[in-house]
């Protein structure tokens, strides 16, 4: 077993897919929305925040089970946290602890880790029908696990448009804006650097907020 010291830091993986496409039998297996997340995957680049907890024997356990979600009822209004940024607020309009944060991100990078090496297994081969299943199923965990993260920010997307006046754009496109920002955001975020989640979106959701300014 390693004893090497756990980094500190996460690593940006990155593998451009080289699948062939699967046999038609192995298409016919799957459903209709599942051949379409399939090209999507095959078609796109994969990446990950990779963190060696990952190849613990124990990860899938710790990592690749369903997150709870939270309720149904409308987000509080972002607050100010002592950093200045807007704080990360669940519908109980309390700040999300840091492990839960941590742990949230660490499970969707973990799926989309998974993704990755499926692909990269089969690289120059065509799926298998098993593979094509795991592929997709987890891609379902990164999908319900980045929806979850970004749901839980709305707060912090409405309290920036709020707080932002720019000359001849709709208050509409800035939230589109900034959940663009937000989402990307999601994929970006690097857990083990110490910051708060919310403070990485929000210098992302200004960047993007000056962008939109600069066009117009």
């Amino acid at each position: 077993m390693s004893t090497a010291k756990e980094p500190t830091q996460s690593v940006l993986r990155k593998l451009q897919p080289r699948v062939k496409a699967p046999d038609p039998e192995v298409l016919d297996a799957l459903s209709s929305e599942q051949r379409a997340v399939l090209k999507r995957l095959l078609k796109d680049t994969a990446e990950c925040m990779y963190h060696s907890l990952f190849e613990d024997p124990e990860a899938e356990e710790r990592f690749g089970q369903p997150l709870p979600l939270g309720d149904d009822e409308s987000p509080t209004p972002a607050r100010h946290d002592d950093s200045g940024a807007f704080a990360l607020v669940s519908a109980e309009g309390e700040t999300l602890p840091v492990d839960d944060e941590r742990y949230r991100f660490l499970h969707i990078n973990y799926a989309r880790w998974r993704v990755l090496r499926v692909i990269s297994e089969f690289r120059g081969r065509k799926l298998s029908v098993e593979a094509a299943r795991e592929l997709v199923q987890w891609e379902d965990v990164v999908t319900t696990a980045r929806n979850e993260i970004v749901r839980l920010n709305m707060p912090l997307v409405l309290a920036m448009v709020k707080r932002t006046k720019i000359a001849n754009v709709d208050y509409a496109d800035l939230i589109s804006e900034g959940n663009l920002a937000l989402l990307r955001s999601v994929d970006k975020f690097d857990c083990s650097r110490g910051f708060k989640f919310s403070t990485y979106a929000c210098r992302a959701i200004l960047k993007a907020f000056a962008r939109v300014a600069t066009r117009t």
